[in-house]
């Protein structure tokens, strides 16, 4: 193989892979996608060449202030083979009593 060859087979492949890398965030639009949400919790992916979790958490405590409760966040995980893509979940609890006694 000379070396022109194997400069087209490394662009070629430089080039699909950067298709596949950025394949999930065309899918969802954005940076993240909300793959559930309820009164419970909220679930979200997201792309960490594109957010952080600093972002899903601000995400979550959004969601679950509408229900007068506060996240906490239950578990992180990388679903299946999406490299770069990581799924974290958050439980909506109803704040602790602030009523102690004086």
């Amino acid at each position: 193989m000379n070396t022109l060859e194997g400069t087209m087979k490394t662009q070629v492949l430089v080039a699909l892979l950067a298709v596949a890398i950025s394949g999930c965030a065309a899918v969802w639009g954005g940076a993240h996608n909300i793959v559930s949400a309820n009164d419970n919790g909220i679930v979200i992916q997201y792309d960490t060449a594109l957010t952080s979790s600093v972002r899903t958490a601000a995400l979550a405590r959004e969601h679950c202030k509408k229900m007068g409760k506060t996240a906490e966040p239950t578990s992180a995980e990388m679903p299946g083979l999406l490299l770069g893509i990581v799924e974290e979940t958050y439980t909506c609890v109803a704040p602790a009593s602030s009523s102690g006694s004086r």
